[in-house]
């Protein structure tokens, strides 16, 4: 993606972006999925607004919550990731055939799915547990190192 203009995508604020939906998501939401604190999904989502990818709309259901969409910038660079992705998967196909990336497909589907299930399993072990401050504080320190900003 740094090739296509987007070098903040690797960054974790470029996570960020794989767990909210197209219509939108609650930041709390957007806390759980991608199992960080709501503080850091605020700090992330403060700097995704700054550079335009998202916006804040209030939540129709809690006033007090804020629903975060995609911005025009934000949809611009997920066609851009999806293009990326097509391209990745034309080259899979080109260099192992039709049917051998077709079964490389199905197995890292089959991963997918034992992954999951075992972090549901690990999750409902450790009673539900958040990340650790010093957790959260790493993902902040590597994204503000990356942007090239220290405070």
């Amino acid at each position: 993606m740094a090739a296509q203009g987007v070098p903040w995508y690797g960054e974790a604020r470029g996570a960020l972006i794989a767990h909210l939906d197209r219509q939108g998501t609650r930041q709390v939401d957007l806390a759980k999925r991608a199992k960080i604190t709501r503080q850091a999904v605020q700090q992330l989502i403060d700097e995704l607004e700054r550079d335009g990818i998202v916006r804040r709309r209030p939540d129709p259901d809690d006033r007090r919550a804020k629903i975060i969409v995609f911005a025009a910038k934000g949809n611009a660079v997920l066609h851009k990731a999806n293009e990326v992705k097509r391209a990745i998967e034309r080259a899979y196909v080109a260099d192992l055939g039709v049917v051998a990336a077709a079964a490389l497909r199905q197995t890292l589907r089959r991963l997918r799915r034992g992954r999951d299930r075992a972090e549901r399993k690990t999750h409902a072990r450790q009673g539900g547990g958040r990340p650790s401050r010093r957790r959260v504080a790493a993902i902040v320190s590597r994204t503000r190192s990356a942007k090239g900003g220290g405070s």
